[in-house]
């Protein structure tokens, strides 16, 4: 479907029928050379992001979320900007996204249409629903009158600072209550 949309998504999928694919290098080489990482997060792909997956099966996808490992480790921002949290339908709601994850980007896709993956497509396209508004000029405000050019206040907003002052300082400690 992002293909259809002029969207150069690849997948290991579209390359099972290619003789002598190394499974264990596609995975971690399309992670460093491609601009997004798409995980369609799954309970398998969860227990191997957290290492609980039996280590007979699934290598390929272990060197994956090692790589990603890897590039957390080397730059968290770059992690942050590159990894995308994918739930198809069948995932939502099952708990397929790692704790650790939680509060990545991610984008729940309820059906393989258009409308369901307009919000990601925007992203891996650059195209905000709600552009930001060019910034405008900061305005030139005049500096406020000194407070005694204001004339007059509310009693409430007249503070006499001496008077405070020299109560503060004939304090004793003896004056003040006991918390006992």
């Amino acid at each position: 479907m992002l293909r259809e949309q002029g969207i150069d998504a690849d997948a290991d999928v579209f390359h099972f029928h290619e003789p002598g694919v190394n499974w264990h290098h596609f995975g971690p080489r399309a992670i460093e050379d491609r601009d997004y990482t798409l995980i369609a997060v799954s309970e398998p792909w969860k227990q191997r992001w957290e290492g609980r997956n039996d280590p007979k099966v699934g290598a390929g996808a272990a060197a994956e979320a090692n790589a990603l490992h890897g590039l957390f480790s080397r730059d968290q921002a770059e992690f942050r900007r590159k990894v995308v949290l994918v739930e198809l339908p069948s995932m939502i709601g099952a708990g397929a996204v790692p704790d650790a994850l939680a509060g990545f980007q991610r984008f729940t896709i309820g059906g393989f249409t258009n409308a369901y993956c307009e919000e990601l497509v925007r992203l891996l396209t650059g195209q905000p629903r709600v552009p930001l508004p060019p910034l405008g000029n900061v305005p030139d405000l005049p500096p406020s009158p000194p407070l005694s050019a204001r004339g007059p206040s509310r009693p409430e907003d007249d503070v006499d600072l001496a008077s405070i002052h020299r109560s503060i300082r004939g304090l004793k400690w003896s004056d003040l209550p006991s918390r006992a």
